[in-house]
């Protein structure tokens, strides 16, 4: 049986990934060492958004950096996994868009994982796909785009480690439960989104889903799922960006 989302937020103690997965990533200046190895990164589950909820701009922001990446959703206990496994343990995949505040940077502050500076409800994922409806994900193409316009686009064969080399090479460092998120890294450099912009993302033929940023002081922000056709919004209040960071 997957995963709905509400059982993933409930069950999730993990979301890691792999930073530098795709060779696109390496020119983008978003981690404080050479990226001539897999550079491993940890994202703090608790921010999780798996209902359809808003994405919250944090106080003294106009826009957030958004970054577009392929999940795997783990059905069972992992300690260590070959990849001639797969997709055994596996119980859906799902897709991803994390935030940042533009400062935000990836800084390895242990010996194993990046980890970077995080906020309320900074990662939305969309609804799970079985395992079994995607036999070669692999194959999979996903996009970004920011008030129509295409800002990222990955063909997962272009990765560096396909998604059970990324699971097994992970499964070294870390211990892997049932819900956990495996992320298999973003395509290019995250794009700045402002208040007021829409970003839609999808798994090519499989599924999308948008967010919606309301404006400045009436902060009405929407997140619709295309897919399950279900909405919620919030209104709430932002302050000025501050200065010293650039819009």
């Amino acid at each position: 049986m997957v995963f709905t989302r509400e059982e993933v937020k409930q069950k999730c103690r993990t979301i890691v990934g792999i930073l530098n997965n795709f060779p696109d990533f390496d020119n983008f200046n978003q981690v404080d060492e050479k990226l001539n190895k897999p550079v491993l990164f940890k994202r703090n589950p608790e921010n999780l958004h798996a209902e359809v909820e808003p994405i919250k701009v944090p106080v003294g922001h106009l826009g957030l950096l958004v970054e577009i990446q392929f999940g795997v959703i783990i059905g069972e206990k992992i300690d260590k996994y070959d990849k001639d496994e797969f997709p055994n343990k596996v119980d859906g995949y799902v897709l991803v868009l994390s935030f940042t505040t533009r400062e935000s940077k990836y800084e390895s502050q242990d010996k194993a994982f990046a980890l970077v500076s995080e906020f309320d409800s900074n990662i939305a994922i969309s609804d799970i796909i079985p395992a079994d409806a995607i036999p070669k994900p692999d194959a999979l193409v996903i996009w970004n785009r920011l008030d129509g316009v295409e800002i990222q686009r990955a063909t997962l064969k272009d990765m560096r480690h396909t998604v059970a080399e990324t699971i097994e090479f992970i499964s070294k460092y870390t211990l892997l439960e049932p819900g956990d998120i495996v992320l298999c890294g973003p395509a290019k450099e995250p794009h700045y989104a402002k208040v007021g912009q829409k970003l839609e993302a999808g798994i090519e033929d499989e599924i999308r889903f948008e967010v919606m940023v309301g404006k400045a002081l009436e902060f009405s922000t929407e997140l619709h799922d295309v897919t399950a056709d279900r909405r919620f919004s919030v209104e709430g209040e932002l302050v000025p960006e501050p200065e010293h960071i650039p819009v």
